[in-house]
């Protein structure tokens, strides 16, 4: 999309010869590896799995719709159905040519155009299954509440299948897992890591169809959260996958807003030892310290900063996201963000530094404290009590280990409330206990005297078994403004 988008901004026209141009210009920038992403919610190519762009375009056509990526997909039509030239293939081709190996890059649970049912990038799949999004028991309410949810067979069936129809259509020599678009795959407080490690053995098992098929090894590569706890918690049991040999590298990496300049190659090997893939932590074309902290882009020093961290703690290689040839037009022009990677040569001097550890180390660099932009929902700034609430477009979150609990026992949330209006009732709060919706049963104490606050109590409706993990969330569905700070989950006879 983006490469389609800013030749289309640019007012060029592409045939194969710019298709071409486009791979021959990384060569000789020390890159082994060129990985193609082929989907977001739809396919980027024809396909009988998923909706594809090009029949999202035929139909908005027809429909007279417009949408903000309408423009640049004609160029793909083009492609693909006036000039039957299959971009894909060609940029598999040439890549081998200049001695780069061709990757197929799968996303495992895209969120662009969540709240929208006029894009090219929106699938007619997820608009007729609004029970498969992971959110789907209450109100979604932000991009990740409407990422599918794992934990339904369909879901994962369908994924499965796109995989093997794409392998399938392209011989790569490996295939990217990326499940940080986006990591949040089940619904809060339901994460399940034996559902993704069973799926990931599916994949294995595309993998070695396609060797057999193409007669050479693929690779396996998963790009996860920064920090293999974290990472497993959401469910993504990666010391798993790399001992059952489902994976041959591991990518940490943040998720959009910054690099994540605290990757720890180190503690990822000794978390998957005695297995040992390849650990190359992930830089995210953005930058920033703290959340509120503006927007900025990597420049060379930063980049090249991050990339002496990462190698000395046992770093494997260097991984670039987002890191588009045209950075310029795609993050510069409009926005007033500045890098020096917008110059062309720059970027080739950074491609050519950083697969070089001692050009790295030799290198003037920057290092400064960054972000972790993806973290469970509970690890979030939001989640350190006290919470101040005075919203209902955003769900907060506590998540408190609770273990077994039989299926038997009447279970409830019990949350220390100071309101700051007269008028606050019990209403003014929306509580949920994953997934489970909580109905308020009376005012009490808090007997662990951990505040002074007033104390509400809320029964789980459902009486389901709860997991060992339960994930409490709340909200101000009234816009009134309160503070918690106590959160409980009392397990009653």
């Amino acid at each position: 999309n983006h490469f389609i988008y800013s030749l289309k901004t640019a007012g060029e026209t592409v045939t194969e010869k710019e298709l071409r141009a486009f791979i021959r210009q990384y060569e000789g920038k020390n890159i082994t590896d060129f990985l193609f992403n082929v989907n977001a919610r739809v396919s980027a190519v024809p396909s009988k799995v998923f909706d594809s762009v090009l029949d999202q375009y035929e139909t908005a056509k027809k429909e007279n719709r417009t949408s903000e990526h309408l423009g640049g997909i004609d160029i793909a039509y083009d492609l693909f159905e006036k000039q039957a030239i299959d971009m894909y293939a060609v940029w598999f081709e040439e890549t081998r040519a200049i001695g780069m190996k061709p990757w197929l890059s799968f996303r495992m649970n895209d969120i662009h155009s969540s709240f929208s049912e006029d894009m090219t990038l929106q699938s007619a799949y997820y608009l007729a299954h609004p029970e498969y999004r992971r959110a789907a028991y209450r109100r979604c309410v932000s991009a990740s509440d409407c990422a599918y949810d794992y934990a339904h067979e369909a879901v994962r069936a369908r994924m499965l299948a796109y995989i093997e129809e794409m392998a399938e259509r392209y011989d790569a020599d490996g295939f990217e897992i990326d499940w940080m678009r986006e990591p949040t795959c089940f619904a809060p407080g339901r994460e399940d890591g034996a559902v993704l490690t069973a799926f990931m053995e599916k994949v294995s098992a595309i993998r070695k169809r396609a060797e057999e098929k193409y007669g050479h090894k693929i690779l396996i590569s998963v790009t996860v959260p920064p920090h293999p706890e974290t990472a497993r918690k959401m469910g993504f049991f990666v010391s798993e996958w790399a001992r059952n040999g489902l994976c041959e590298i591991v990518v940490p990496i943040g998720r959009w807003a910054s690099t994540t300049n605290d990757i720890s190659s180190s503690m990822w090997k000794e978390w998957m030892y005695p297995a040992s893939p390849e650990v190359i932590p992930g830089h995210q074309i953005l930058i920033r310290s703290t959340f509120s902290a503006p927007v900025q882009i990597q420049t060379f020093e930063t980049s090249v900063g991050a990339a002496a961290a990462f190698y000395g703690d046992g770093a494997d290689g260097t991984y670039l996201y987002n890191f588009m040839d045209r950075i310029g037009s795609f993050l510069c022009e409009g926005t007033g963000l500045k890098t020096d990677l917008d110059n062309p040569v720059r970027l080739g001097e950074l491609l050519c530094t950083l697969g070089d550890r001692e050009k790295v180390e030799h290198s003037v660099r920057r290092h400064i404290y960054t972000l972790t932009d993806v973290r469970g929902e509970w690890d979030r700034h939001p989640s350190d009590l006290p919470i101040r609430v005075q919203q209902n477009d955003y769900y907060f979150n506590v998540r408190i280990p609770v273990g077994y609990v039989p299926e038997e026992r009447t279970v409830y949330v019990i949350l220390a409330i100071k309101p700051e209006e007269a008028d606050f009732q019990p209403t003014d709060i929306e509580v949920w206990l994953s997934g489970r919706k909580c109905s308020f049963e009376t005012f009490c104490d808090i007997e662990t005297h951990c505040s002074v606050n007033r104390g509400y109590m809320f029964r789980v409706d459902d009486g389901a078994p709860l997991g060992i993990v339960g994930m409490i969330e709340f909200t101000s569905p009234n816009l009134k403004v309160f503070t918690v700070d106590y959160a409980e989950i009392y397990v009653h006879q």
